[in-house]
């Protein structure tokens, strides 16, 4: 397994999913970092965002968006990712 292949390719992937309309409407929501980066709208978001967390900066404000973002989805990110 390529961690950074797979980073690159959930990064990817996340940056041509949603319109700069859709960003603008995301970061409105709270549903993405304050500078559209990491939206999370829906619960398959998660995961991708989890993937491409090696593109954060700042890594812990991002991985804390992304664990608020999952339980406000009610989705069960990997064991020990929002937890201590």
């Amino acid at each position: 397994m390529d961690i950074d292949r797979d980073a690159a390719m959930s990064w990817r992937y996340l940056c041509q999913k949603y319109t700069r309309d859709e960003i603008d409407e995301v970061i409105e929501k709270g549903w993405a970092m304050p500078d559209g980066s990491f939206p999370i709208g829906e619960p398959g978001d998660v995961e991708l965002c989890i993937g491409a967390l090696l593109f954060a900066k700042p890594a812990i404000a991002t991985k804390r968006h992304i664990c608020r973002r999952a339980g406000e989805l009610d989705v069960e990110p990997p064991l020990g990712f929002c937890g201590p």
